[in-house]
Order: C-alpha cells, then structure tokens, then sequence
C-alpha cells in the first residue's frame, strides 16, 4: 500500500519524517504539526497530522458513514432491473440470457 502525497506515490516504508517532510506546513489548519517539527517532535507532528485528518471539514467525502446517503428500498432502476432478470440487448436487438 502507498500513500499519494503532493501528487507523487511515497513507499509504504516511508517513514513519518518522510510523509511530514512533503507537508506544506505554511498552511494555517497544520500549525499544530508544524509546531511540533519545529520542536523536532516528529511523534507529536504525526499525532497532530492524524488529528487534523479526523476532525476537517472539508474536504467533505462521501465515503464517511454520516455523509453517505440512506438506501431507500423502494427505489428501483428499469435498466438495473432489466440486468437482474438477464435481458440485454445489443446493436438494437433484445436478448436474454439462459
């Protein structure tokens, strides 16, 4: 697994100071982490940066379990119901699938 940081992929071996290293900490919402480097307290940097990551609020994902949408049972899709029951078509001409 690597992590995708300032549009270069970094080796999961990378290492705290290396991931901290590519940080641009001029930016106001990590002048915790960049107290703490400037401290040269590169747990508390790490800790700091995993802080800001849980508590942002933007960008907002809709991967997050209190953002993402309520299924609703009743919904239904013509075309997805159409795959279900095995009925394609293809150049104009209808078929199903046995």
């Amino acid at each position: 697994m690597a992590l995708l940081l300032c549009c270069s992929a970094m080796p999961a071996s990378a290492g705290a100071e290396d991931v901290l290293g590519r940080l641009d900490l001029a930016r106001p919402e990590l002048a915790a982490v960049r107290t703490a480097m400037d401290a040269g307290d590169t747990q508390a940097a790490a800790a700091a940066l995993l802080q800001h990551f849980r508590t942002r609020k933007a960008p907002k994902w809709y991967t997050e379990t209190p953002a993402a949408p309520k299924p609703n049972p009743k919904a239904t899709d013509p075309g997805g119901e159409k795959i279900l029951r095995r009925e394609y078509s293809f150049v104009g001409k209808a078929a199903t699938l046995t």
